[in-house]
């Protein structure tokens, strides 16, 4: 780009001198000089604009704009409910993560993936593994306490997740305790009519 700017820049000193020299050229010099006038000017707002596009997408990409790359979903299929339902294959993928046990492929995965999930609040998951990671963390933390506590402080979790889930489980019984006496209620009403 500069190549061609200081080309034109040279072939407009060329032709201003040969203005001076040569009488006759001197309309046909100036239309040309212009002309290249032009394309200088236009090869800076064409620049401008490239800059300022990079500078856009520089600034989306820092603000996160553009959508975070997931993990692999290569294991998404994995039955947890299975997983969960078998004391073996549960404790087995606890032990790969707390370090105790050999680790599957796919267990090898999550505990690649766990820190940073747990760091970034889970963005890089698709919903399908968030929707998994909550089942599973909640199966943990009812029916494993001891074994959440530990998965915890290895990855040295604030227990903010834990303190989440209590809150919106005792506000799901709330709920669910409020329609059953509205219904109760409905039923004593249509009762006594």
């Amino acid at each position: 780009m500069l190549l061609f700017w200081y080309s034109w820049k040279n072939t407009d000193v060329m032709i201003r001198k040969h203005i001076k020299t040569n009488g006759k050229l001197c309309k046909m010099r100036v239309q040309n000089s212009t002309s290249f006038r032009s394309r200088e000017n236009h090869l800076e707002a064409t620049m401008k604009i490239v800059v300022l596009n990079i500078f856009i997408l520089v600034l989306l990409y820092w603000t996160e704009g553009f959508p975070a790359p997931t993990y692999t979903t290569k294991y998404d299929n994995v039955n947890l409910d299975e997983v969960l339902a078998s004391e073996r294959l549960l404790t087995g993928y606890v032990n790969c993560l707390l370090d105790l046990g050999p680790c599957t492929p796919d267990g090898n995965e999550l505990k690649k993936n766990l820190p940073d999930a747990i760091a970034n609040d889970c963005k890089s998951c698709t919903e399908r593994q968030r929707e998994g990671a909550d089942k599973v963390m909640h199966h943990i933390i009812d029916n494993r306490p001891d074994d959440w506590d530990k998965l915890e402080q290895k990855y040295k979790s604030d227990g903010s997740y834990k303190k989440q889930y209590f809150e919106s489980k005792l506000e799901r019984s709330n709920v669910e305790e409020e329609k059953e006496q509205s219904q109760k209620s409905n039923a004593e009403k249509e009762n006594d009519k």
